[in-house]
């Protein structure tokens, strides 16, 4: 398995590649400005070698997941979802994760990364199918 970089910001890993028109879109919505001019500080890694890696794999490679709270995953249900809900694994305990929709990304990478709001926040948040969509 090759190894994840060591990144300043949290990383968001691509780990589907057949659709580049939905990766780009994907890309551009995480990178948007929310209406407070908050905004996700995020490394993307955009490298074939991880396609179909399994996202509880690389929840455990290092040296990328050193000093962050979470990861990104933008897997297949990711690119195929109408809401490209991004997978969140909690790096604490893997086993934990939910889907936060591009809109709301930044909001779970500041305050988790910050250690603002704990995971438990945003995980008791979600949807009845999972997906972080707000608070509200």
């Amino acid at each position: 398995m090759p190894e994840l970089p060591d990144t300043a910001d949290t990383p968001f890993v691509r780990t589907d590649f057949p659709n580049e028109k939905a990766w780009s879109d994907l890309v551009a919505e995480v990178g948007r400005e929310s209406e407070d001019g908050f905004k996700a500080y995020i490394s993307i890694i955009d490298d074939p070698k991880f396609d179909g890696c399994d996202p509880a794999v690389l929840a455990q490679l290092r040296p990328g997941m050193r000093g962050h709270a979470v990861l990104f995953v933008a897997d297949s249900v990711t690119i195929t979802n109408p809401d490209h809900a991004i997978l969140c694994i909690n790096l604490s305990a893997p086993a934990n994760r939910f889907r936060v929709i591009p809109a709301q990304l930044w909001s779970v990478e500041n305050n988790l990364s910050l250690a603002n709001m704990d995971w438990e926040d945003f995980a008791s948040a979600v949807d009845s199918d999972g997906v972080l969509r707000g608070f509200g």
